[in-house]
């Protein structure tokens, strides 16, 4: 997906920063995520470092995020289940 190319780690084409945010829980975080499948209207990945923040997943969980356009530009976005 040309949109998110900006999104990609420039070594590791596969690993995407996505934006983790929970309700109820104040900021953002970003981490890295290196997609494996599209699953409908979402990609799945595998969450490659630990969240400093309480997000209900860890480092090596397999996720669910989407794909979201912010604007002018696309962000990928996890969010996380209270």
């Amino acid at each position: 997906m040309d949109v998110i190319d900006e999104l990609r780690h420039p070594d590791f084409p596969d690993d995407l920063r996505v934006l983790f945010m929970k309700e109820g829980q104040e900021g953002v975080e970003i981490c890295w995520v290196r997609s494996m499948d599209v699953a409908g209207d979402h990609v799945i990945g595998k969450l490659l470092n630990e969240p400093y923040k309480d997000f209900g997943v860890h480092e090596g969980d397999t996720i669910p995020f989407g794909i979201v356009k912010d604007g002018e530009d696309y962000v990928c976005v996890y969010i996380g289940e209270e």
